[in-house]
C-alpha cells in the first residue's frame, strides 16, 4: 500500500508524482491542503491545526483531523506517527 503524506512546500510536479506512484491513500498536512485541493488531487485525510490555511471552506468536504494549535508535535509529525 502506498500512503503519501503531502506537506508544504508542495512539489511543483505533484500531479506527475501522483500519476507515477498511484498512492492508495493521500494525507495532506495543514497548508498543503489548499495546494493539493486546487490541483484537483483527491485528499483522503487532511491533518493539521489549519492555522495557516486561507480557504477553510475546503475542509468542509474533506475527512479531517483538526489538531489543537498548542501541541508538542508538529502537524507533519502527527500525520506520520498517528
Amino acid at each position: 500500500m502506498n500512503i503519501f503524506i503531502v506537506t508544504y512546500p508542495v512539489p511543483r510536479n505533484l500531479k506527475e508524482i501522483i500519476n507515477q506512484y498511484k498512492p492508495n491513500y493521500l494525507i495532506a498536512v495543514d497548508s498543503a491542503v489548499s495546494f493539493v485541493f486546487d490541483l484537483g488531487i483527491k485528499i483522503d485525510l487532511a491533518v493539521g491545526d489549519f492555522d495557516s490555511i486561507e480557504k477553510r471552506d475546503v475542509l468542509k468536504s474533506l475527512n479531517t483531523i483538526e489538531l489543537n494549535v498548542m501541541k508538542k508535535e508538529t502537524d507533519t509529525e502527527y500525520a506520520i506517527l498517528d
